[in-house]
């Protein structure tokens, strides 16, 4: 879940100070200068045949399926650089990094530890593909500007990267295509705006 809004709030330091919204929350960070590049580089995982490839050698992915799956792949490549929305990420969204009431109200996201900038979509890949359009809607409410070209793409692309990433053998991976393509509709019948 890339962050709502983020500014810098005193432009003349280095490094700065930014100021970021969660819905509910604002946080500050205090960014310094590091002479190794601290903050990690989010990045979109592009080579999704590999990760195809090795599902099919350790047998976690049917014939069948990865007919499919090369397919949806092959879709979906023209559209994954499109858009360049940056915003501070956290990198490592899932359920053991959301800290919750017993009423389901956000207390915190923790482990902070690969956090960096980059295009805010990375932060949904873990997400179950059933769940997105939930995801979307409270997202949508707080940062549509982030809501950039083929934002549906992305997410499919980067669920089928944490689906595909180090596969057990003779484990079957469940990669829920039919939902995936239902999820893609909306960008279809948009002609491929969103």
């Amino acid at each position: 879940m890339g962050w709502c809004a983020s500014r810098r709030v005193r432009p003349g330091e280095p490094g700065g100070q930014w100021e970021a919204s969660w819905p509910g929350f604002t946080f500050v960070f205090v960014l310094a200068p590091t002479p190794n590049d601290y903050l990690d580089k989010p990045a979109r995982e592009l080579d999704l045949e590999a990760r195809l490839r090795m599902a099919r050698r350790r047998e976690v992915v049917d014939p069948g399926e990865a007919r499919g799956i090369r397919t949806l792949l092959s879709e979906l490549r023209p559209r994954i650089d499109a858009g360049r929305a940056r915003c501070f990420l956290h990198n490592d969204v899932h359920d053991m990094n959301i800290l919750c009431t017993a009423d389901d109200e956000l207390l915190a996201l923790i482990d902070w530890g690969d956090a960096g900038w980059g295009d805010p979509v990375i932060d949904f890949a873990p997400i179950p593909i059933e769940a997105m359009e939930y995801v979307l809607a409270g997202y949508g409410r707080e940062a549509p500007a982030l809501q950039e070209d083929h934002y549906r793409a992305k997410m499919v692309w980067d669920n089928l990267g944490v689906l595909l990433v180090d596969p057990i053998d003779g484990m079957p991976v469940d990669i829920p295509i039919e939902a995936m393509r239902r999820f893609l509709e909306p960008e279809s019948r948009a002609g491929g705006g969103t």
